[in-house]
């Protein structure tokens, strides 16, 4: 039994030596999990890394994710006016995992 606590705990290491794009290695788990929801659609690679390099601290990782939400939520809003379906779809769907993601260091303080 303890063998299979030290495997796991070596493997967890090694995830955390493991570096995507930030230093921080919250910031870095939060892209790789953002980057996760690109498998069914949820986000594109390009502009997570896009958006990842327009980020400084925790304040910009807010307002980052929180603009590009905003410009997919337009984006979807024009296609659903062009009745273009499975863009409004697709928008809709990356607008809600990149307002998702910036929640992630939102202050509860207010």
């Amino acid at each position: 039994m303890k063998n299979i606590f030290f495997k796991n705990q070596e493997r967890i290491m090694q995830r955390r030596a493991v570096k995507l794009h930030f230093d921080d290695e919250d910031m870095d788990f939060n892209l790789t999990w953002v980057l996760g929801q690109s498998g069914a659609g949820g986000a594109e690679l390009g502009e997570c890394l896009s958006i990842a390099s327009q980020i400084n601290d925790p304040e910009s990782w807010v307002s980052e994710w929180m603009e590009a939400g905003q410009r997919l939520e337009a984006q979807a809003q024009a296609a659903e006016q062009a009745h273009h379906l499975v863009s409004t779809r697709e928008a809709y769907l990356r607008a809600f995992s990149y307002y998702q993601a910036s929640i992630f260091f939102c202050s509860s303080s207010g």
